[in-house]
């Protein structure tokens, strides 16, 4: 059993969950196959081309996380640091 991590600031306790166990290949199938609209929020409409999203737009996820937790780089903060890849037929 995993406990969180609970710590008081001021007025206020700060809760830090565990994070999720890593997908498996079925979860990560079952993922990405919900129905995404794959364009950025309507919020960036009006504010032209955005240079990240140029760039991957018609990249396909093959995978999720990523072991290197990198200074410049979120993606093991948001998917986490163990790789979990679909399987090739839904790719």
């Amino acid at each position: 059993m995993q406990l969180d991590l609970i710590e008081p600031s001021g007025n206020f306790n700060v809760v830090i969950n565990p994070p999720f166990a890593p997908m498996d290949e079925a979860e990560a199938d079952s993922s990405y196959d919900l129905p995404y609209m794959y364009m950025p929020h309507p919020k960036y409409n009006k504010k032209g081309q955005i240079p990240a999203y140029e760039m991957i737009k018609f990249s396909v996820n093959i995978h999720r996380g990523c072991f290197g937790g990198c200074s410049f780089c979120a993606i093991a903060a948001h998917q986490g640091k163990q790789i979990v890849s679909r399987s090739r037929n839904q790719l």
